[in-house]
């Protein structure tokens, strides 16, 4: 047995059960629960034949039922602050409802932390708690599609709280300009932000577990449309005015996933006047206000593409090469964008993309628009 595994196999016997969850839920003294409805694959999909790896999620997405809750008492442990209930139990539900994400986040003195909970600090705050540093949230993606919009449940559930400023945000020591910049234009005071550093140990005697707006099981729209809504409203935006934009979200000088024979492609974009640019050069309000102009993105899988959130009818066509993921996929479908994807080939991390497939995909879309056609984002 690997070490990760019997990691693995510890932790599964000292997770909190639903019904501990619920129990702790109550004693906190705030509970309620978002019904997330199932979400269709296919309706919007313009791909002749699916990846399996897309295929294989079928035709929908689950429904599932969330709890967002206050839990009193709670410690928080390991490289991304997962929480830790009195008696000793992880929430798997703060490290994003994956084991092997929880065992990702916290190490053998963590789970020994665990195994003796009387050894518990004083709390250092008597404020909500707000954990947005789960694994990964430093980068631009899980930031921006799994953990920002959490914020939605926060500011729905905890709205006197969110409203006067009586909370700390806790976000990961390793994040970009875009978690502060983000934050701040939601409007949470820098001094409410807490950076959490691997190896700390703290106890909060009011923790906020807000659901997950995506996993690989379900996703939902609602806090997608909230942070939109939200984002345009505090840059001074219109979300009614029309989009006219078309956006080629380029990853030269990245250590993967660049397209490799990029220099055939350009003849094509600038053809349908496509602008070609590479996101991360843009300040993230920058990147709000041109994606909610954008009618049509294309680009190869990379974090660019989560830029799809601020749009609100949009066609996304994603190049990939031998690796492919179904994030996009079902983001797309949520937010009711039509989505594509163009199968190329990798060699030595660089992805090789057909031309001409290229070209059919943007004059399939883009035939739509010129027919009236025209997607609309869904709520779910």
């Amino acid at each position: 047995m690997t070490r990760i595994s019997l990691k693995k196999l510890v932790l599964s016997r000292m997770l909190a059960s639903r019904s501990r969850l619920l129990s702790a839920c109550s004693e906190g003294g705030r509970c309620s629960y978002y019904e997330i409805p199932a979400v269709p694959l296919v309706a919007r999909n313009w791909s002749s034949r699916l990846p399996d790896e897309l295929a294989e999620l079928g035709t929908e997405l689950e429904a599932t039922r969330q709890p967002c809750c206050e839990l009193r008492d709670v410690r928080l442990v390991g490289a991304n602050a997962v929480a830790l209930l009195p008696e000793g139990r992880f929430l798997i539900e703060s490290a994003g409802s994956s084991l092997d994400s929880l065992a990702l986040s916290v190490s053998k003195r963590d789970i020994c932390r665990g195994l003796r909970p009387r050894n518990t600090p004083p709390p250092t705050t008597s404020v909500v708690v707000v954990n947005l540093a789960p694994l990964w949230s430093h980068g631009y993606f899980h930031w921006l599609v799994e953990v920002l919009p959490q914020l939605f449940y926060f500011a729905e559930q905890f709205d006197e709280e969110y409203g006067a400023g009586h909370f700390k945000v806790i976000i990961s020591h390793r994040g970009g300009h875009f978690v502060r910049e983000s934050l701040r234009i939601l409007g949470v005071p820098s001094d409410r932000i807490s950076e959490w550093t691997p190896g700390s140990y703290d106890s909060v005697s009011r923790y906020a577990l807000l659901p997950f707006p995506r996993t690989e099981r379900w996703i939902s729209a609602r806090p997608y449309d909230w942070l939109r809504r939200t984002m345009l409203r505090e840059l001074g935006l219109d979300p009614s005015v029309a989009p006219t934009k078309m956006y080629y979200i380029s990853r030269q000088g990245a250590r993967a996933r660049a397209v490799g024979n990029e220099d055939a492609l350009l003849p094509i974009l600038d053809r349908y006047g496509i602008e070609v640019l590479r996101s991360e050069e843009y300040s993230f309000a920058a990147q709000v206000e041109m994606f909610s102009q954008a009618r049509l993105i294309v680009g190869p899988h990379g974090a660019g593409l989560a830029n799809m959130i601020w749009g609100g009818s949009m066609s996304v066509i994603e190049l990939f090469g031998d690796t492919r993921v179904h994030c996009y996929y079902t983001l797309a479908n949520a937010l009711g964008h039509r989505y594509e994807c163009v199968q190329g080939r990798e060699e030595h991390g660089l992805i090789s993309v057909d031309p001409s497939r290229l070209e059919a995909a943007l004059e399939r879309h883009l035939r739509h628009e010129d027919r009236g056609g025209s997607p609309g984002r869904g709520v779910h």
